[in-house]
């Protein structure tokens, strides 16, 4: 009887632990998409040839190819540069 009771207890000290976890997570996932719900600036992408991915933002552009991550201010100008 003492053995059945301990692994009673042992499981539903397992299952209270596992339904913590979830629900944390599951917290944590909402409420890291409620600033998305706020701000209506986001940046866009945009697939271009030869793979190229173009990422544009409010003051800067990324623009991401095979072989290096570019960022560019908002006039067009290179800001920096890293090679894959």
């Amino acid at each position: 009887m003492k053995s059945e009771k301990k692994i009673n207890s042992q499981r539903r000290n397992f299952l209270k632990y596992s339904a913590f976890a979830i629900g944390g997570f599951l917290v944590g996932k909402f409420l890291d998409s409620i600033p998305g719900l706020f701000s209506s600036r986001k940046g866009f992408e945009i697939v271009g040839p030869q793979g190229e991915e173009t990422k544009i933002f409010e003051n800067f552009v990324v623009k991401e190819t095979k072989k290096e991550l570019s960022f560019y201010d908002k006039k067009g100008y290179e800001i920096f540069v890293i090679e894959k």
